[in-house]
């Protein structure tokens, strides 16, 4: 190769490594990591919601009835271990936590966090039923579990974790 074209490549190079840092560049794989966080939050909340009817439909029909005209369906045990495998998965990307995290962030961060407590509500429901009468213990440990998914998603939604509210204890003592 000729200086010349050497030059030509060399300048090459630099053009795309410069094209891929700049704003522009920046913003538009900004969008395509959002659009496709977008994507995958819309499929998990459809599996949660799916999960959440056959909650209701373990829930409806008490476990100690009797009834030979059908089998119940009862909520299974493998769909806990998918959530926590969601997860795992979701924690292995985002930042440690350093304090207490309060609820807010980003417009989708926010709705996760307050799915999460609409989850706890649930899950003291279900303790309080299970006091009464007893119910596929699968259905708690799963409502405990998604609260957690709620919250470890609303994280990834703060930028893994980088734009979380953190609680600042010293805040209390001066006002």
């Amino acid at each position: 190769q000729s200086q010349l074209e050497q030059r030509w490549l060399l300048f090459d190079q630099i053009e795309k490594r410069i094209s891929l840092q700049s704003p522009a560049k920046k913003i538009e794989n900004q969008a395509i990591e959002l659009n496709q966080m977008r994507k995958r939050i819309q499929k998990a909340l459809l599996k949660i919601q799916n999960h959440l009817f056959g909650i209701g439909a373990d829930l409806c029909v008490p476990k100690d009835e009797k009834n030979n005209n059908f089998s119940p369906f009862r909520f299974p045990n493998n769909f806990v271990l998918r959530l926590e495998n969601e997860i795992d998965l979701m924690n292995s990307s985002i930042e440690p936590i350093k304090s207490f995290v309060i609820p807010g962030g980003s417009r989708v961060s926010s709705q996760l966090h307050l799915c999460r407590t609409t989850c706890r509500r649930a899950e003291r429901y279900v303790v309080e039923l299970m006091e009464k009468e007893e119910i596929n213990p699968e259905v708690l440990k799963y409502l405990n579990r998604l609260s957690d998914w709620f919250f470890v998603s609303a994280r990834k939604y703060n930028d893994n974790g980088k734009n979380d509210i953190l609680w600042v204890p010293s805040k209390n003592k001066k006002e």
